[in-house]
């Protein structure tokens, strides 16, 4: 009863200032939750990269130790080029179009690394056999590329991280 008593006691300008107020926590409320809404997807969407670059750099960790102790053959080294090729260029599609248009270029160094190794003697000579012996002058040359990926996929963590 005394509510319904004070809101006829209210004259226009009263009125104005109520609806206003209601109206600024009606807004307030939505842009709340707009803005969390799309806080939240863009810190899942970097995770996800983030994620997705840790496990490319597990991935590659793992192949290069089974590399250089002579346990890949020449098909299998090609197979797992062609699945890095897929998972990089998704990898890099995601980030251009969601991140930066910015690109720190990790599957064109990945090409450059698959050319060098699939180029090389060592490889070529190696392809009916069992596995693929690296000599010491391509283990440096390996390590050296694969330094250059490391680091594009790092870039590319920071990067994600900045935004």
């Amino acid at each position: 009863m005394f509510l319904l008593n004070f809101l006829c006691t209210l004259d226009a300008e009263n009125w104005i200032d109520i609806v206003a107020i209601i109206v600024n926590v009606i807004i307030g409320t939505i842009v709340v939750v707009v803005l969390s809404k799309r806080i939240s997807d863009k810190r899942a969407l970097k995770d996800y990269l983030i994620g997705e670059t840790d496990h490319i750099r597990e991935d590659y960790r793992i192949f290069l130790n089974d590399l250089l102790s002579g346990k890949k053959n020449a098909r299998n080294i090609l197979s797992w080029f062609q699945v890095m090729n897929i998972r990089l260029g998704n990898f890099e599609q995601i980030y251009k179009s969601e991140i930066s248009s910015k690109c720190y270029c990790t599957k064109d160094k990945h090409v450059e690394f698959r050319e060098f190794l699939t180029d090389h003697d060592d490889f070529n000579n190696a392809f009916t056999k069992d596995s693929v012996e690296i000599s010491p002058s391509l283990r440096k040359e390996i390590l050296k590329l694969h330094g250059g990926i490391s680091k594009s996929l790092m870039d590319s963590v920071i990067s994600i991280n900045k935004r």
